[in-house]
């Protein structure tokens, strides 16, 4: 694999190019476009180059640090580099598109900043046709772009508005949904990854407004939490198993959560004090 990105090195950049190969391989990746075009994704210090190579000739390149306003000509002004590239179907012409999945360079953080971008090839130019961005945080998997078929799958982080994650915490996982369709790319919506906190995210609230709970806890569960929990709650990522959610803020006691399905979703029918494994 380095010789393989030496050798791209030395297509893009000239004999003096090899100086810029850190020690990891992965900083360079490529995707056949088509029989004799290639994407080439560089990333050197979060600071990306997307190449496009035609019968092993540059046609096309831009570089994150350079391309206006910022990452890949989108709305942050700061650099990126590509962490994952791959094919999207043709669009209705049968003009090549990808998907470059970016991370920003920033200086620290937990919490760390990401750009989706899907992109065209047509008339020896690659131009973008849809772009955002979202975060990530912690070792929770899947997290970024998954695509199978004309459907991409998004996973970043987000927060919930009672309880409140560290910075490198995974913290409230969304899936965001998109069609790719044969003119552009078609928002689908998302859904959480943790239905079970967002019950207990939704309780806390409630009580908090003293608005009614019946539909997702029962009486002596809300009791429970109305009488344990004090103050602004700071927590961990919780700990998920079946039908059951742990979660242990700071200066509060560890609580177990236990549900069962509802017409509404999940219903809190249980909480019991004790760690969380």
């Amino acid at each position: 694999m380095r010789a393989r990105a030496a050798a791209i090195l030395l297509t893009l950049f000239g004999p003096g190019s090899l100086d810029t190969l850190a020690a990891s391989p992965d900083e360079v990746q490529t995707v056949a476009l088509g029989k004799d075009l290639q994407l080439v994704a560089t990333n050197r210090e979060r600071i990306g180059t997307l190449t496009i190579l035609d019968h092993g000739k540059v046609r096309w390149t831009v570089s994150s640090d350079s391309a206006a306003p910022g990452c890949w000509r989108g709305a942050e002004e700061r650099p990126c580099a590509a962490e994952r590239i791959g094919l999207l179907p043709p669009d209705a012409g049968g003009a090549p598109r990808f998907y470059v999945q970016a991370i920003y360079a920033q200086e620290a953080g937990g919490t760390v900043g990401h750009q989706l971008s899907l992109w065209r090839w047509k008339n020896g130019e690659a131009e973008t046709f849809y772009t955002t961005d979202f975060i990530t945080g912690g070792d929770m998997r899947p997290q970024g772009v998954t695509v199978t078929g004309n459907e991409l799958d998004l996973v970043g982080k987000s927060y919930w508005p009672n309880l409140s994650m560290c910075g490198g915490c995974a913290g409230r996982q969304i899936r965001h949904h998109l069609r790719i369709t044969p003119t552009g790319a078609e928002y689908r919506g998302t859904d959480s990854l943790n239905p079970e906190v967002d019950a207990v995210d939704d309780l806390i609230g409630r009580l908090g407004e003293n608005r009614a709970t019946d539909n997702i806890a029962t009486p002596e569960a809300a009791a429970i939490l109305k009488k344990s929990w004090h103050g602004k709650l700071f927590a961990s990522d919780p700990v998920v198993t079946d039908h059951a959610a742990c979660i242990a803020p700071d200066d509060n006691p560890a609580l177990t959560f236990r549900f069962a399905p509802s017409s509404t979703g999940l219903k809190i029918t249980a909480i019991e004090p004790g760690r969380c494994s």
